[in-house]
């Protein structure tokens, strides 16, 4: 599974705040950070991505379901055709498949969130007040 890029996490942390309705300011309340914090995210500009609880703290700040964050999009067409072949399965494949397809996307997002947490060399601390 690809790992996802700080550019991409900040794409859907606009999606995000986009979803919501919300400002920047008003965003930036949302997640406990300023505004100018907020707009780095966006463009990828933080070193927070590698750091254990990220996600996870994006997940309650927003909401939104953990797979927003760390699904690989690139994987949707995929997905989607998948989905419609399981729509003409019978209903004992359906759930077989559908077994499955929950065992190799909890492997997978097993395999991300131990990327994730390893930490990032280098990564400097936020030094922002909040």
């Amino acid at each position: 599974m690809t790992e996802l890029t700080d550019e991409e996490i900040g794409r859907r942390l606009s999606a995000a705040r986009g979803y919501h309705r919300e400002t920047f300011v008003q965003f930036a309340e949302r997640l406990g950070k300023n505004r100018e914090t907020i707009k780095r995210y966006e463009t990828g500009k933080f070193a927070e991505l590698g750091r254990p609880g990220v996600i996870e703290r994006y997940v309650e700040k927003t909401d939104l379901p953990r797979t927003f964050f760390v699904i690989n999009l690139q994987r949707l067409p995929e997905m989607e055709k998948a989905d419609r072949l399981v729509q003409v399965m019978a209903p004992s494949e359906r759930a077989s498949f559908e077994e499955r397809a929950l065992e190799k996307a909890l492997a997978d997002e097993s395999q991300l969130s131990g990327a994730n947490g390893s930490g990032s060399a280098g990564s400097e601390p936020e030094s922002e007040t909040r």
